[in-house]
């Protein structure tokens, strides 16, 4: 099929196309961008949907100055941005503001005794004080002394503070968490405890899992550096695995009872290592390790 040359009506550039195309009217365009500018020119002035008689001409209210907008735009009174906010400032502002509320009002200091003005949402919001120092000072209260339930020490507490406990009904006064710990410790312990059994722990483990043998095995292991003496093994960054740490007695623990908490008494191995010495010298030997398995 022969195909007919045609001259886009946009551009004036010759194309051809074939003759099917044209008999349903359409061939008038050489490309998607003239085809694209002719259906908006279609569409622009009196052609669009929302023509409505095209812009008319107005006078700005700040400069005077001849402006011309659309007649969409009726509360179109400014030439430009510049002129809004300048002739905003005059005509919205007062009493001709839509959200005026007829003026600022003059309030008291509750602190200074100073006159101060406030607008009215501010005075029905609550303004009280002419400044924030003076808010600052408001809130200035007088603190109460009471005295430690546990430690006996006196220490000063804010009435909100104390009117919070009296509110959860919180009986006892401690001066810290570790007067606050304590007397929960003992709160808790032997037959208060809501777990007790009539004392069946045996002795050893309850000496064993108490804060006195946590705090010597704790310096045992600053004292040391973290690190065990027989193998120099310690946690570092970098070293895949992690070595757990033990604190061991020289002495055996059941058989000399008066040195369970000498930090001389201490020393620091790793699992292993800790492990190899009990095998040594027997689970329950009182025999000593050499010099160096103390790491002398």
């Amino acid at each position: 099929m022969s195909k007919l040359k045609r001259k886009c009506e946009i551009c004036g550039k010759e194309f051809t196309c074939i003759p099917s195309i044209v008999k349903i009217g359409r061939g008038k365009y050489c490309s998607n961008p003239c085809r694209h500018k002719a259906r908006s020119n279609q569409l622009s002035g009196e052609g669009s949907n929302f023509w409505a008689g095209g812009k008319v001409e107005r006078d700005c209210l700040h400069c005077s100055t001849k402006f011309y907008a659309s007649k969409s735009r009726t509360a179109a009174k400014f030439c430009s941005f510049d002129c809004a906010n300048k002739g905003k400032v005059g005509s919205l502002s007062g009493d001709k503001n839509g959200s005026w509320n007829g003026g600022p009002v003059s309030l008291t200091c509750k602190v200074c005794l100073k006159e101060f003005s406030a607008s009215k949402s501010l005075s029905k919001n609550g303004a009280k004080f002419c400044s924030r120092k003076c808010k600052s000072e408001s809130q200035v209260k007088e603190k109460i002394v009471q005295k430690c339930d546990t430690c006996g020490c006196s220490f000063d507490r804010y009435p909100s503070d104390v009117e919070r406990s009296e509110d959860r009904r919180y009986k006892g006064k401690y001066c810290g968490r570790k007067c606050s710990g304590d007397a929960l410790t003992a709160k808790q312990s032997g037959e208060s405890n809501p777990h007790w059994r009539g004392g069946v722990t045996p002795e050893n483990k309850r000496v064993r899992d108490s804060k006195q043998t946590m705090a010597w095995r704790a310096s045992v292991f600053q004292r040391d550096d973290y690190t065990c003496q027989h193998c120099g093994a310690r946690n570092k960054k970098g070293l895949g695995k992690t070595v757990k740490i033990h604190a061991h007695h020289l002495k055996g623990f059941a058989a000399y009872p008066n040195l369970r908490f000498d930090l001389d008494n201490g020393l620091t191995l790793c699992a292993p290592c800790h492990y190899k010495v009990h095998s040594r010298h027997g689970q329950n030997s009182t025999k000593e390790p050499t010099a160096q398995a103390r790491g002398a």
